[in-house]
């Protein structure tokens, strides 16, 4: 991996917050009295507050690491690069076609399950291909980043941000969800439209690349009737039987992805919002407890660690998603025969390479336990709010923009900062758009925020730096920001 900015903005963002707490004054009642109390940050707490960041996300940290180790082991059965290469070879002539199906069907996948961080283990596959249709790393990290930001964006059932602030809030999950469907929409609509401008700027259009490639091949074809003799035939027959085996190499490697990214669909996505009932969970507890040999629950002891499918929202999803993975470690070294320290060696190998992405999602958790620790964002978020008397779209607006800058995990936006917001909201009516405002807000901060963890994840492996993804992403995000309060104020008005 090249080096980027990425330590360098992280660590603006962290001196900056630093200075706000010597600057800012934070006043605590205690017993009808007005104290101000010394909030500010010192040296001697960097030390400690990074420790409890990673005792508090380390779940986290390690399915990144793990990623790296599944992708080692993928490469190490050397199925990995003629997976790549057969898949960008079929798709050719329709590179811009597949291009929009990813696209189409990461977005979809994020916006109904919460997946979200879980699609990182198609991230590197996926990026791989992209770059390999001909397209640049800016093109791959839309196919990728972007389409699983838009389904966050244009959520609708993902267990993971809807599904957390029902539980509190007493909403339903299709409250608002025609907003949400036209959310998604012209979000996804707006990402493809500014891809395909940037790829016809930079001359990625497919339909050229599809005329040159006819050209060149007529052009071969021609010589090969003409020069062909006995031994090159010889030589085509040798060929094929190569691409033979390395068809027979390629499909158990893309097996064993589909079926560890389905697992991930199926335990994440929550199937009780959707259909009202979660056969999985019941499923679940009868294989728990039913299934036994002489009256031992060999299943229970052996898998008890595991929830049942549509229950996976929280953040300890994390534990099963890296039992996944070494399950597929598993299962390619030895369907693919690999030895056991070569397999090891490589895994080991691919861990170290994603170092970097899992410090940088070390140093976003840290910041998020700095604004914990040391509540000055509180204060700021409570001015804005308190602008108003009653709530105001653009003043809850702010505050969940701001918030979710510090906030890489939703589960703890929701607590911290949804949860805390509505105790000073009495309508419960407007409980649906309050959730809807904060969740659509903390999407969009995600896609373009120096602490979003998917964000640095992403342009570590994609190896793009902050600065070029911005330049790329600050007109989309703008329209998206417009986008959402058009909607929000139609939702208010209504």
């Amino acid at each position: 991996m090249k080096k980027n900015n990425l330590f360098k903005i992280l660590g603006i963002v962290l001196a900056g917050y630093v200075l706000l707490s010597w600057l800012v004054p934070i006043v605590v009642n205690i017993f009808g009295w007005k104290v101000e109390a010394s909030y500010q940050i010192g040296l001697t707490k960097f030390g400690s507050t990074f420790i409890d960041a990673f005792a508090g996300f380390s779940n986290i940290i390690i399915f990144i690491l793990l990623i790296g180790g599944l992708y080692a082991v993928m490469d190490a059965t050397g199925a990995y690069k003629p997976a790549i290469e057969k898949l960008a070879e079929k798709f050719k002539g329709k590179e811009k076609l597949v291009l929009i199906t990813i696209i189409v069907l990461m977005a979809i996948i994020s916006s109904i399950t919460g997946l979200e961080l879980g699609l990182l283990i198609l991230f590197p596959f996926i990026i791989s291909l992209v770059l390999m249709m001909g397209y640049d790393k800016i093109v791959s990290l839309v196919a990728t980043f972007g389409a699983t930001i838009v389904g966050m964006y244009g959520a609708t059932y993902a267990g993971t941000l809807y599904g957390y602030l029902d539980g509190f809030m007493q909403t339903k999950p299709t409250d608002n969800i025609l907003s949400k469907v036209i959310l998604f929409v012209i979000s996804l609509g707006l990402l493809i439209g500014f891809t395909l401008i940037y790829m016809k700027k930079n001359n990625m259009l497919a339909e050229k690349t599809t005329k040159k490639s006819k050209n060149t091949k007529e052009k071969a074809t021609k010589k090969t009737v003409k020069s062909e003799t006995k031994k090159e035939k010889v030589k085509k027959d040798d060929k094929k039987e190569k691409t033979e085996e390395k068809e027979k190499k390629v499909w158990p490697l893309l097996l064993v992805l589909g079926v560890l990214l389905l697992v991930l669909i199926l335990g994440t996505t929550a199937w009780g919002n959707i259909f009202s009932n979660n056969w999985f969970i019941k499923a679940h507890d009868t294989i728990m407890n039913n299934w036994k040999i002489g009256g031992f629950a060999i299943v229970e002891k052996l898998f008890g660690g595991l929830d049942a499918f549509g229950t996976w929202t929280s953040s300890t999803r994390f534990v099963a998603y890296s039992i996944m993975i070494l399950f597929a470690v598993t299962a390619l070294t030895i369907v693919y025969k690999v030895k056991l320290k070569d397999a090891f060696d490589a895994f080991v190998k691919g861990i170290k390479e994603y170092v970097v992405p899992a410090f940088l999602a070390l140093i976003a958790y840290s910041i998020f336990v700095f604004t914990i620790y040391y509540p000055v964002l509180g204060v700021i978020t409570t001015w804005i709010t308190g602008l108003t008397d009653s709530f105001n779209i653009v003043t809850s607006g702010l505050h969940a923009i701001i918030s979710s800058v510090f906030y890489p995990e939703f589960s703890y936006y929701g607590y911290y900062i949804v949860y805390t917001f509505i105790q000073t909201i009495q309508d419960t009516s407007i409980y649906s758009l309050i959730g809807l405002v904060f969740t659509n807000l903390y999407a969009l901060v995600m896609l373009i925020a120096p602490t979003s963890v998917l964000l640095l994840t992403s342009l570590s492996i994609s190896e793009v730096k902050y600065s070029e993804w911005l330049k790329f992403i600050w007109k989309y995000a703008l329209c998206l920001l417009v986008v959402s309060f058009i909607v929000f104020t139609i939702l208010t008005l209504i």
